[in-house]
């Protein structure tokens, strides 16, 4: 049996910034998949009653990240274990190639589930923002599916470098701006309703500081790829930081699903037009429907002056029908 020739060139390779890299990635990974499961078993076991559609999107996510968890780490044990002891082999990656489009189907779950709730929650024309953010995801999932392909088909990581380098660069910075453009929106008009009602005040400052945590970590995630993709071209600290940026974006999803019971009972909390548990079945059981939160509600609240007269009081219509549209929005 032949002797293997080894290239002079790539005898002297530095393991801590590309096998290392590669492993720290894929450890961090790994651990925040097992926070997305957890995060997917408290969803189940409050959310009984949630609609069909968000139960299967977040089987469809958890079922992505397994498929994702497992290529990671299928090419990190490649690259210690199967080709030990012979760094200069690590020229192709198929198995992140190939789990490249389930880390762009999360990433457009995820941000679709973000850009419908402007749609929802912004006036017109602004709720045509979150249509863009829609459309800008799905054509950087196109972009995915291509990748991997390339990924897969390609003999080697510079080749791959060479001919998708503004392709990858093109698609997270495609993420960086919708994760952007959506949490800015959120937070203008979080910041006027603040301005024009005072009363829900309280509610409004925990949204913005919600806003401002789910989409911080995945633009920041996605232009520190960019920004080792394009600059350190000798090193896969780029990859390692890959490997769980699909993770980020599950979290986001998944802890703003199940942060909606503790939210939308601090939507009407104190208030007698609604119940406590402010939650669609607990609202229709009450006698409540879909058509009764949606719109402003006209009640009459009698009180007793200090004379002992009666005198009718009609509650703020604007801010009800604020609280009943960020409900609708969450």
């Amino acid at each position: 049996m032949s002797t293997p020739v080894v290239p002079l060139d790539l005898v002297e390779v530095d393991l801590n910034d590309t096998i290392g890299a590669m492993q720290i990635g894929s450890l961090f990974g790994v651990f925040l998949f097992g926070i997305v499961s957890l995060q997917t078993f408290n969803y189940y076991s409050t959310y009984t009653d949630d609609e069909w559609a968000n139960k299967v999107m977040v089987a469809i996510v958890w079922l992505l990240e397994i498929g994702h968890t497992l290529g990671i780490n299928y090419e990190v044990y490649r690259a210690t274990i199967t080709l030990y002891g012979q760094p200069w082999l690590l020229v192709r990656f198929p198995g992140i190639g190939a789990v490249t489009v389930f880390g762009g189907a999360i990433t457009l779950i995820t941000q679709t589930f973000f850009a419908l709730r402007l749609l929802k929650l912004l006036p017109r024309p602004w709720h045509n923002i979150g249509l863009v953010c829609i459309v800008i995801s799905f054509i950087r999932f196109v972009v995915s599916v291509y990748l991997t392909v390339e990924g897969i088909v390609l003999p080697n990581i510079d080749i791959y470098r060479e001919k998708c380098k503004w392709i990858v660069s093109a698609m997270f910075i495609s993420s960086a701006f919708v994760d952007i453009a959506i949490a800015v929106s959120m937070l203008y008009y979080l910041a006027r309703q603040r301005k024009q009602v005072k009363r829900i005040s309280r509610l409004l400052d925990r949204l913005v500081t919600y806003t401002i945590r789910s989409g911080l970590l995945t633009s920041i995630a996605a232009i520190v790829v960019i920004l080792c993709f394009q600059l350190m071209q000798d090193n896969f600290i780029w990859l390692g930081v890959y490997t769980f940026v699909a993770k980020l974006y599950s979290n986001s999803l998944l802890s703003a699903l199940n942060a909606r019971k503790e939210l939308r009972a601090d939507i009407f909390k104190g208030d007698s037009l609604a119940p406590d548990h402010f939650t669609m079945p607990d609202l229709e059981a009450s006698g409540y429907t879909r058509e009764d939160t949606s719109r402003s509600f006209e009640p009459v609240v009698i009180s007793i002056n200090t004379a002992g007269n009666r005198q009718d009081q009609t509650p703020d219509y604007l801010d009800m029908d604020k609280r009943s549209r960020i409900y609708h929005a969450m």
